[in-house]
């Protein structure tokens, strides 16, 4: 005899010899007829359960993908008015200092000397900064 075997309990009426039957026509074989009901209706209801449960877990998957689509779709619309508006600020701050190097060229142009001192007293204060670090 099959050790596994040996260890299991025999079904009642229902040997070995019959190994063409399932656990579950073993089983049904073997059990009276209330009893038969009592798993025939926790078996339906493991069903409805499972499909009821397939079918929340469905409606939660559709709106998720919903929310999902919602939010890329507003991500895509901010990143589209977030590129215009640093394109905007880019553009001004590029005329800002085309504008501050104009009126420095003119200044210089105007006064040379003092041009030079600045740059003189700008380049000692920076060389002191520095060497202090």
């Amino acid at each position: 005899m099959d050790p596994v075997r040996s260890h299991l309990p025999r079904l009642r009426g229902v040997g070995w010899s019959e190994p063409h039957l399932t656990v579950k026509e073993l089983t049904m074989s073997t059990i009276s007829r209330q009893e038969r009901k009592n798993v025939e209706d926790a078996s339906d209801a493991a069903g409805n359960l499972t499909g009821k449960l397939a079918g929340k877990i469905s409606d939660g998957l559709e709106e998720a993908a919903r929310s999902a689509g919602r939010f890329s779709e507003r991500l895509r619309n901010n990143g589209a008015q977030l590129h215009e508006e640093l394109s905007a600020a880019g553009e001004r701050f590029g005329d800002g200092a085309k504008r501050l190097g104009s009126i420095t060229s003119e200044q210089i142009r105007a006064h040379p000397w003092a041009a030079i001192g600045i740059a003189v007293a700008v380049g000692a204060i920076a060389s002191r900064l520095l060497r202090r670090r």
